[in-house]
């Protein structure tokens, strides 16, 4: 009682094509093929939109966090909590679905060209998250980190081959960098009344903030945070601790911004010597979380680079599951 089938590269009756070998077997694998890429296209990018989704709420629900919100307070930040966190992540689901649509799409293009259609995307995410939030800025940094990674992503996406955590990074590298460099010029024309608290910090201190990161294939994923999780893929307090390596590096603009460069600079010196006496158990997190909360401090730049990190990891367990099956 089903129709016929019809061939799959003319639409005509099966038999009737396949009987006169009307089409060469090239040609039929060609369309088969195409049919196959299509049906990934339409299905992978909703899939990391929610492994990126995942990454922020996971981020935020990690506790204890110095400075930050979690399950045990909203650290520094008296207008979030985690239930706020969690819906602005759930609002931006879409646009990390079309940040990697817009990297398939513009594939072929210049990075640039890329980072343009990211831009846009990015500013319309901006009034979804304010919108979701009632104007709280929860994922301003993540929404710029995010964007570059999943565009990257988009870019170098194949049905049968996923990119490495590395290639994704380095390759939104090449998307950053050029916009990058243009903004940073631009900064150093500004007259002092118009600078932002960042831009003020990038001309006084040299620190680029999340366009430094993005425009260097964020090597804090890279070198730092991404290979700790992946040594320490059992452990109970791995994002705390992971969290903790990020913020002794010294470049989160958030902290300065927040307290200042002299109380920030002093709170990485204070994580720097609990981690040179081994990692803290989270009694001593708390503390820090404490200290942290009293002094205004929270390494909001740090904690986007920490959720990047775990899509890292969300995104090549994926890979290897899906390649093995």
């Amino acid at each position: 009682g089903y129709p016929e089938r019809s061939c799959i590269v003319c639409g005509a009756p099966g038999r009737a094509c396949a009987a006169g070998q009307k089409h060469p077997a090239a040609e039929v694998r060609a369309e088969a093929e195409r049919r196959m890429r299509e049906a990934f296209c339409r299905r992978d990018p909703f899939i990391f939109a929610e492994m990126a989704m995942a990454s922020l709420i996971m981020e935020a629900g990690a506790t204890p966090k110095p400075g930050l919100v979690d399950t045990r307070n909203s650290g520094s930040h008296k207008d979030m909590n985690f239930g706020l966190m969690a819906k602005s992540a759930e609002a931006l689901s879409p646009y990390f679905e079309d940040c990697v649509r817009a990297g398939i799409r513009s594939a072929s293009a210049a990075p640039e060209e890329t980072f343009a259609q990211l831009r846009r995307l990015g500013i319309r995410a901006e009034k979804t998250m304010y919108r979701a939030t009632g104007g709280v800025n929860t994922h301003k940094g993540a929404i710029y980190l995010f964007g570059i990674a999943l565009g990257a992503l988009g870019r170098l996406w194949q049905a049968d081959h996923f990119p490495t955590p590395e290639e994704m990074l380095l390759e939104g590298g090449r998307i950053a960098s050029a916009a990058a460099e243009k903004d940073f010029q631009a900064i150093r024309t500004l007259p002092e009344k118009k600078l932002t608290a960042g831009q003020r910090i990038y001309l006084e201190y040299g620190l680029k903030g999340a366009r430094g990161e993005a425009a260097e294939g964020f090597p804090s994923v890279r070198k730092v945070a991404l290979p700790y999780l992946r040594a320490h893929e059992r452990e109970d307090n791995k994002y705390q601790h992971a969290l903790l390596w990020l913020v002794a590096r010294g470049k989160d603009t958030n902290m300065i911004a927040r307290g200042g460069y002299e109380t920030a600079r002093e709170a990485v010196e204070e994580v720097r010597a609990l981690l040179k006496k081994g990692e803290p158990d989270m009694r001593a997190v708390e503390a820090l979380d404490d200290r942290f909360i009293k002094k205004n401090l929270s390494p909001g730049g740090s904690a986007d680079l920490l959720a990047l990190s775990m899509f890292c990891r969300l995104l090549q367990q994926f890979t290897e599951k899906e390649f093995s099956e």
